[in-house]
C-alpha cells in the first residue's frame, strides 16, 4: 500500500498540475483574444455611433436652415 508521500503518488500530482497549467495557459490565451475581438468592436461601435451623432445633427442643422429659408420666403 502505498503512503501519500510516495514517489509515485507525487509524480501523478505533478503530471496533474502541468495539465491545470497548461489549460490555465489555454484559457488564458482566449481570454486574451476575446478581450481583443471586444476591444475592436467597441471601437467599431464608438466609431459609428459618433458618424450618427454627426448625421443627426446635420440633418437638425439643415432641418432648422429650411425652415428658417421657406419662413422667410412666404413672409
Amino acid at each position: 500500500m502505498s503512503q501519500p508521500n510516495q514517489p509515485e503518488n507525487n509524480e501523478g500530482l505533478v503530471f496533474i498540475l502541468g495539465e491545470i497549467k497548461g489549460q490555465l495557459t489555454s484559457l488564458t490565451t482566449v481570454i486574451g483574444s476575446i478581450q481583443d475581438h471586444q476591444q475592436a468592436m467597441e471601437t467599431r461601435l464608438r466609431t459609428l455611433e459618433n458618424a450618427w451623432a454627426k448625421l443627426l445633427g446635420a440633418s437638425a442643422a439643415a432641418g432648422a436652415l429650411a425652415g428658417f429659408i421657406i419662413d422667410v420666403v412666404l413672409k
